[in-house]
C-alpha cells in the first residue's frame, strides 16, 4: 500500500501505521473531543478498490451527491489522495447523473426570407375593412328614442408566409 503514494503527498500528513497495517493521518488533534476516525482519518489512494467502493456508495446513498458533498461526507473518516480523479470517474460512470446533467441540443435558426428583411413602410401590407352597424330594435332603444350609430373598424394583415 505504501508503494502507491508519493513521499511528497504523504509528508505533510505526518502518517503513522497501526497494528493492522493501515495508514492513518497524524496530527495535533489528539486532545480534542472528536472521534478517532475524525482525528486520524485513514489514508487511501484514489485508485484503490476500497476508495472507489466507498465513493460510489456515498454518491448513491446521498442522492447522487456532487464532488463537494462527496468530499465533505468522505472526509469524516477517510483522507483520499487524488480525490478529484476519483470523483470524476464516479460521475462519468453514473448513468443517472449522465441523464440528469446531459447537455441539451440547441437548434440553429434558419435564414429569414427576403420579404421579412426588406425595408418597407409601416402597415404596408395591411388593409382595413369598415362596416357601419346600426342598433337593433331593443325595447330600451325604442323607449328612449335614441338614434346612435356604432361603427367597427377591423384591420387585417394581408401578408403572411
Amino acid at each position: 500500500m505504501l508503494m502507491k503514494f508519493h513521499v511528497k503527498a504523504l509528508s505533510s500528513l505526518r502518517p503513522f501505521l497501526d497494528s493492522n497495517g493501515l495508514l492513518w493521518v497524524g496530527g495535533r488533534l489528539e486532545n480534542s473531543e472528536l472521534t478517532q476516525d475524525q482525528k486520524h482519518p485513514i489514508i487511501l489512494h484514489h485508485s484503490d478498490r476500497l476508495s472507489k467502493l466507498l465513493a460510489r456508495q456515498a454518491h448513491v446513498s446521498n442522492m447522487h451527491a456532487g464532488p463537494q458533498a462527496l468530499f465533505a461526507i468522505l472526509s469524516l473518516g477517510y483522507h483520499i489522495i487524488g480525490f478529484k480523479n476519483l470523483v470524476k470517474g464516479i460521475s462519468n460512470q453514473c448513468v443517472s447523473c449522465k441523464k440528469a446533467y446531459a447537455k441539451t441540443n440547441s437548434q440553429v435558426m434558419g435564414q429569414l426570407p427576403v420579404n421579412r428583411v426588406t425595408l418597407t413602410s409601416a402597415f404596408h401590407h395591411t388593409s382595413y375593412w369598415s362596416r357601419f352597424c346600426w342598433p337593433t330594435d331593443d325595447e330600451e332603444r325604442i323607449h328612449t328614442q335614441s338614434h346612435t350609430s356604432e361603427s367597427i373598424c377591423l384591420c387585417i394583415c394581408l401578408y403572411s408566409d
